[in-house]
């Protein structure tokens, strides 16, 4: 048989209709269950493969270098899903794939000889929350019969594409064991597939800029209480059930912190990157885990940023991605940088696109400098499906409107 990567076979047909394509950052959001594995593409030599799949697996460890690629294995290794993504250089769209529906089928067939049963029929249908092009089909792998969908759908200049692939249930009538464990696999497939959101970071973070600057003040009246610093540093408007520490904090404090993240893969690392570094330049930490919404706010002497405007500030945005890049398992720009004034001063405006394990985070640096002092306050926004963009763009308002540095002097 040919060892064809199924993810890539719908973007070889279609490059015949893109020009250059290129990889891309921020794909999709989604829970990863427990005991789900993932995997770049160039990592899947590492996966342990049950006996007798090991065809399923060579079909989805090659693919084309130039898109972004990750499959996931479900615990047992009865059942894999893969996402790819590439950037085309050009808005696409879904409704074009489907008038190529008759010539994509043709190229699959060609691409899958000796493996596909038939050839494939193709469908416009509403998948993954997109309008996408979709087929079923039944691959023969050596002596297994395996079960793979495939959907395929523009997102802007993005070719994406969704494959999930598993043995037909019919390969283990005699095997209660791998029947158990394929049952296991395809529920637990079920519920990341339902959980993939392929909205991009910049649209939220677009809404959230945009809000602010547009000075749409008629959010909301949402509970809140009001913190100020005691070092005399901010005053602010947060959430209730916010947590405030400082680089003073006690480790009962922190422990008790650090266990509100302890449900999401990723989280008390980022807790633990968040708390480091407010202990290593004087600041605060304020987190609101009920919303999804974490603060650092500082006020430092100025030094080498004396006199810095905004729009020189701005300019620190690829230095500053090159750090997140360190801390992060991947780190975007997610909007154009830009000015905004905050308590009467004018920042600069920095928007990032941020992962770890399930963490995925918009984070907005928006900072500050006159003679005496250089202001920061960065923001982290937690996305999931379940993500209520107006409700996280009315607290990222609120925070920043009620935002008082230095209250006692009147900055």
């Amino acid at each position: 048989m040919k060892h064809n990567r199924l993810l890539a076979l719908f973007i070889a047909v279609l490059l015949m209709l893109a020009p250059m394509a290129q990889a891309t950052g921020h794909i999709a959001y989604f829970h990863q269950p427990d005991g789900v594995e993932r995997y770049a593409l160039e990592e899947m030599s590492n996966a342990a493969v049950p006996q007798g799949l090991e065809e399923m697996y060579t079909l989805f460890a090659m693919g084309n270098p130039e898109a972004t690629v990750y499959v996931f294995r479900m615990p047992e290794g009865q059942a894999l899903l893969s996402i790819s993504c590439l950037e085309t250089g050009v808005e696409g769209s879904t409704e074009a794939l489907a008038e190529q529906k008759e010539r994509i089928a043709e190229g699959l067939t060609a691409q899958l000889e000796g493996v596909l049963a038939a050839v494939p029929e193709l469908t416009l249908e509403e998948i993954y929350g997109q309008q996408a092009l979709v087929t079923q089909m039944s691959l023969h792998a050596g002596e297994m019969v395996l079960d793979a969908k495939a959907a395929v759908f523009y997102r802007g200049a993005d070719l994406i594409e969704v494959w999930t692939v598993a043995p037909n249930q019919s390969q283990y009538l005699f095997d209660v064991e791998a029947a158990d464990q394929l049952k296991s696999d395809l529920a637990c497939l079920a519920e990341m597939e339902a959980s993939l959101d392929f909205a991009l970071p910049e649209e939220t973070a677009s809404t959230i800029v945009d809000a602010l600057q547009d000075g749409s003040g008629e959010q909301e009246e949402r509970p809140r209480m009001t913190v100020t610093a005691d070092d005399g540093t901010f005053r602010m408007d947060v959430p209730l059930d916010t947590v405030v520490l400082h680089s003073a904090s006690d480790e009962s404090t922190v422990a008790r912190t650090r266990a509100l993240f302890a449900d999401v893969e990723g989280g008390q690392a980022c807790f633990d990157l968040w708390l480091e570094e407010i202990r290593e330049v004087k600041g605060w930490l304020l987190i609101s885990r009920e919303t999804g919404v974490a603060a650092q706010v500082y006020v430092n002497p100025a030094e080498s940023f004396a006199g810095m405007t905004a729009e020189q500030l701005c300019m620190l945005e690829q230095p500053v991605l090159e750090m997140m890049k360190q801390d992060y398992d991947s780190a975007a720009v997610a909007d154009e940088s830009s000015v905004a004034e905050l308590d009467g001063l004018e920042h600069a405006w920095l928007s990032y696109s941020l992962d770890k394990g399930d963490m995925h985070l918009l984070s907005f640096v928006l900072a500050a400098a006159d003679q005496d002092y250089l202001y920061e306050i960065d923001i982290y926004v937690g996305l999931d499906e379940n993500s209520d963009d107006d409700m996280l763009t009315e607290i990222v308002l609120m925070m920043l409107e009620s935002l008082d540095y230095l209250p006692e002097v009147g900055v």
